[in-house]
């Protein structure tokens, strides 16, 4: 906004803030309809309300009405906010598409950190392996998969899971690496599995720690 209203003038933006602070506090909110300070109990007095008036008076407001005001501005925003956040979901909505799968389709299934012992899987290896096939429909969102036994993560949650298409598939997920790569040996294989131990806890490593002489003037 300042940048707008500055225009060639960019030694003097400053004396532009008031000009920005009055624009700001009386933007209607796109969300809420109403201006920022307007939310905030009161709307404070502009230029014309300094403009003395040919009749003098002051408006007094009780307690009750004020309660009052305020809890319909608040409904107000409320209904709003609630507008806004529909409108938003009809628009994901519109590029959202309902998935499900069926017992004997093949799967890659999406590898989580939190699903193995800490050190075990590295940010180099493979963000999905696979395929598997679907053993068992819970419902729309769950599905039993013939996983190894070493993963433990079922039922697995639809989220994890993306159908597989054949050794050309990529998936549209940019998190989930193409299943189908190439050996030095030139033959295609599919992702490997992760190099998971058996034991649940993973090995610690032995840290060695260098000797150091610090020498002071006490001890020389």
């Amino acid at each position: 906004m300042l940048r707008s209203l500055v225009g060639e003038h960019i030694k003097d933006w400053d004396s532009i803030l008031p000009t920005v602070e009055f624009a700001y506090n009386n933007y209607l909110n796109r969300t809420t309809g109403l201006s920022p300070e307007i939310v905030y109990v009161f709307k404070p007095r502009q230029s014309l309300d300094l403009i003395p008036m040919c009749y003098r008076y002051e408006i007094s407001e009780s307690a009750s009405s004020f309660a009052s005001h305020m809890h319909e501005l608040h409904k107000e925003i409320a209904r709003q906010i609630k507008k806004s956040n529909n409108d938003y979901k009809l628009y994901a909505n519109l590029k959202r598409k309902f998935k499900t799968f069926e017992v004997g389709e093949s799967m890659m299934v999406q590898i989580r950190l939190e699903w193995f012992p800490q050190g075990t899987i590295k940010k180099l290896h493979a963000k999905s392996t696979g395929p598997f096939k679907i053993i068992k429909k819970i419902n729309d969102n769950a599905y039993v998969v013939d996983l190894p036994a070493e993963f433990n993560i079922n039922p697995s949650n639809i989220k994890d899971l993306v159908a597989y298409e054949g050794p050309d598939f990529n998936p549209s997920n940019p998190l989930i690496q193409q299943p189908c790569v190439t050996l030095p040996c030139g033959s295609p294989n599919l992702s490997p599995l992760p190099n998971i131990p058996k034991s649940p806890m993973a090995k610690k490593v032995d840290t060695i720690l260098s000797d150091e002489i610090i020498s002071t003037r006490e001890c020389g």
